[in-house]
Order: structure tokens, then sequence, then C-alpha cells
């Protein structure tokens, strides 16, 4: 008998946490959690933990976590614009990293696998998108399909504080486009990605020490004049990139070496280029370090497939 007062003393009391989590304060309280959480893990300090990193494969074996965490964060709150950005970012590096880089490594080996992983580096681009291009709804309503419309109309309303938006909008959508060659229909969509860039290069040609202008060396240099391509432009964007980032990143080195340098047949400037990308001390940018690691393994494994560019002058018949 003299545990019955004790017994209904912990019924009582659950019951009244019962009533106190199915009150609307609760509510609040929760979605405060919800966003103290996700204010952690969408901050600077998360990203440099995982940029920083000079293990690419514990990288690979955690980002998914991080990134579905996100997802089950967003889901309380879904208004929550750093979130989004996040998973932008986070998906469109695990895409550009791995995804991608599987399908670059199998292309030689198993060309139906690399195909394979080239459809699921374009899903994980178009996921990044996705989340970009809804915050960007949030901040500018309408914009999606007036995008579809008239672009460069639309964008009249982005601004310097949505460059990032945008540019985690644009960049892995252009991705996205470059890893669907079997769908025709996307290269439709390749007019609203430029305008998109291009708007950034008016708001915020600096965005990111010159990721905008390693985009349109890609851009302008994989592409022929005849498709509306420019050697010069590229060489222009190439120049301010390297500026822009003081010659500490091996993208801009990597990116024109493959565009203009095979577009021309230009097999010593491809090799000097990529030495220059693998001269480069990635310590000195410990925050970048993945992403430059990334590059110079790229760079070294393009210096042993160069007659795959190129028409070298032992190949050729006497």
């Amino acid at each position: 008998m003299s545990t019955a007062p004790h017994s209904l003393h912990r019924t009582g009391l659950r019951f009244g946490l019962a009533c106190l989590l199915a009150c609307s304060g609760c509510a609040s309280l929760q979605q405060q959690a919800t966003r103290g959480i996700a204010d952690l893990l969408t901050g600077d300090e998360v990203a440099r933990v995982f940029l920083s990193e000079d293990d690419p494969e514990l990288v690979r074996a955690s980002l998914p976590f991080a990134l579905k965490t996100n997802e089950i964060l967003l889901q309380r709150d879904p208004d929550n614009l750093a979130l989004r950005l996040a998973l932008a970012r986070g998906y469109g590096a695990y895409a550009f990293l791995f995804a991608d880089a599987e399908a670059r490594r199998l292309r030689e080996i198993d060309y139906a696998q690399s195909q394979a992983q080239q459809a699921r580096a374009a899903r994980l681009y178009l996921r990044a998108r996705d989340h970009a291009m809804h915050a960007l709804e949030q901040r500018h309503p309408g914009l999606p399909p007036k995008l579809r419309s008239d672009p460069h109309r639309a964008l009249r309303a982005i601004g310097t504080e949505d460059a990032s938006l945008v540019y985690w909008a644009a960049a892995p959508w252009a991705a996205a486009i470059r890893n669907s060659p079997q769908q025709m229909e996307r290269l439709a969509e390749l007019p609203t990605v430029e305008a998109m860039m291009r708007r950034l290069l008016e708001v915020a040609p600096d965005y990111d020490q010159g990721a905008v202008h390693e985009f349109f060396i890609r851009f302008e240099g994989g592409r022929s004049p005849a498709m509306g391509g420019s050697p010069d432009r590229a060489r222009h964007h190439f120049a301010e990139a390297v500026r822009l980032s003081e010659g500490r990143r091996p993208g801009p080195y990597l990116a024109i070496a493959e565009t203009v340098a095979v577009q021309e047949q230009d097999a010593d400037a491809f090799i000097d280029l990529l030495q220059q990308a693998l001269a480069i001390d990635i310590q000195q940018v410990p925050e970048e370090r993945l992403l430059n690691l990334h590059h110079q393994n790229i760079a070294r494994q393009l210096l042993t497939q160069i007659d795959h560019y190129f028409l070298l002058e032992e190949e050729i018949d006497p």
C-alpha cells in the first residue's frame, strides 16, 4: 500500500508530461530546439571540418549521414534557408567528389557502370539544385517559373545577398546537364543556367574567390567557336579566377587544360597547366584541402591519359 502514492505520482507525472508535449507551446520549443541544432550543423565550422579533411574516404563515409540528418531537421523546419543552402552545398559536393569522380574513373574500364554513375551524379546534382531553388522561391516568390519563361527579366530581382543560393542552384544544374548526355532535352535548360551565372558576374563577380569565373572557363572553353564558345573569353575568366584565388586553387588550371588546351590540341599547354595545378601547395589553404586534393588527383589521372585527348607525333603514321 505504501507504494500506491508513488505509483499515482508517477502516473500523474507522465500524464502531465504528455499534456505538456501536446501543447502548442511545446511545438514552439521543439522548433526552437530544431533551429538551434540546425544552426550548429549548418555553420561555417561544419563546412570547414569537411572541406579541410585530407582523407576523402572519411568524408565519403560520413557526409551522407550529415545530409540525411539535415533533411530530417528540414522536415521539422521547412522554411529554414540555412538548411536548404547546406543541403544544396552538401549534395553538390558529394556528387562532384564521389559519384562524378567514380564515373570518371570507370570510363576506361567499365563503360556501362560509368554511365550508371553519371546518372547517379546527375540525380544528386538535381537534389542540390532543387534545395537551392526552393530557397530562392522563398526569398523571391514565383522566381522558378519566371526563370523558365524569361530568365533575364526574372533575375533582375537577384542581388548580392542571393549569390550563394544562385550559385548552388546553377552550378549543380549545369553539372546535371553535363552528366545527362542521353537526355538531349536537358540542353534546352542550359540558357537558364547561363543567365543565372551571368547575373552572378554582375552582382557578385568575386563570389567564392573566383568560383563563377571558374564556371565560365569551362562554359566558354568547352565549346567550339561555332557553338558559341570562345578560347579568349575562357582565358579571361582563367586569369580572373587565378587572381581572385591568388593562384592557390588547382581548379582553374584544370578547367582550362581540359577545355581550351584540348580544343586547340595543345598538348604542351595541357601538360604545363596540369603541372602548375600539381605544384600548388594545398596546405596553404587548409579550409579547402579536400577539394584541392581532389582536383590534384584528377590532374594526375589526366597526365596518364594524354593520348586519350591528343594525337601525339609518335602516333602519326609516317
